[in-house]
């Protein structure tokens, strides 16, 4: 991609690679991906951001791509993740950054902002509830058959030999039914079949039953909530996080699915290039 470099940064427990664009002097952005994605999902965001003058860190999460990827399902807690992020803030010379997350990474940047208040300015998720607001949400029956596949990642192996039948038949046909198309879903694929990598991204799902999404309060930081209303996976009802975010707001992307900046790649980056510089029109 033009105008990005890469580099494999120690964040303390685990070293991860890092997709770096915009001025080095400009205010530190970080965008965190979720499941079954990696660093190259936010490409069209990379790019509006730097050119906004930002600096913009994509890490592959711990687990994913590049990165390295621990053994143990007690190393994918919310707290290991969050941990990863207040340490590549660190390593790249920061003090605070404005934090973005998607799916589990808007898991880990709620758990990040809320125990690690220090580090994150501004706050913005996309389609991934509140931890507290979406434990409740699963009580629910509407919600728990959504999520059933939750469940089924608890089981040992299986996961990961049915997400790699028939050359990655079950994850191409999520991303591709989430826009990824040609090259892009043959990159994400690739990326995917990496050593481990499944391993890792079914050890998130796993290590929920460890705990630490309980210890996610409320966050303080301004948080500005983007939500693909059409979203399969995740009832709209869980976007508005409430009294855990009591300084939010909810910005719903019409006809946008679970990857709201995949189908709505201009609209969601004007909406955190307007948002990180005070700039909103509205």
């Amino acid at each position: 991609m033009d105008g990005v470099t890469h580099a494999q940064v120690d964040v303390g427990e685990v070293e991860l690679h890092v997709a770096l664009s915009g001025p080095e002097d400009g205010p530190l952005v970080v965008l965190l991906h979720g499941f079954p994605d990696f660093w190259y999902g936010w490409r069209r965001q990379i790019t509006a951001l730097a050119q906004a003058g930002f600096r913009v860190a994509a890490p592959d999460s711990r687990g994913y791509g590049l990165s390295d990827k621990p053994e143990g399902i007690e190393r994918y807690t919310l707290d290991a993740l969050a941990g990863d992020v207040v340490g590549l803030i660190g390593a790249l010379g920061h003090e605070r950054a404005d934090v973005v997350g998607h799916d589990w990474g808007g898991m880990t940047a709620w758990h990040t902002a809320s125990n690690h208040p220090e580090r994150v300015r501004q706050l913005a998720v996309l389609n991934a509830p509140h931890p507290r607001v979406f434990a409740k949400a699963l009580k629910t029956l509407s919600q728990a058959r959504k999520s059933w596949y939750m469940m089924a990642f608890q089981l040992p192996v299986l996961p990961e030999l049915l997400f790699s039948m028939r050359d990655y038949e079950l994850p191409r046909g999520l991303l591709r039914a989430s826009g990824a198309r040609g090259a892009d879903l043959e990159r994400h694929v690739a990326a995917l079949s990496h050593p481990g990598v499944l391993t890792s991204a079914v050890n998130y799902y796993r290590a929920m039953r460890l705990g630490s999404g309980s210890r996610t309060g409320p966050v303080a930081a301004p948080t500005r909530v983007i939500w693909g209303d059409g979203d399969p996976f995740l009832g709209a009802e869980m976007a508005d996080p409430g009294e855990s975010a009591p300084d939010s707001e909810v910005c719903v992307v019409s006809r946008a699915r679970h990857w709201p900046h995949w189908d709505s790649p201009d609209e969601v980056s004007e909406l955190l290039v307007g948002f990180f510089s005070g700039e909103d029109e509205s």
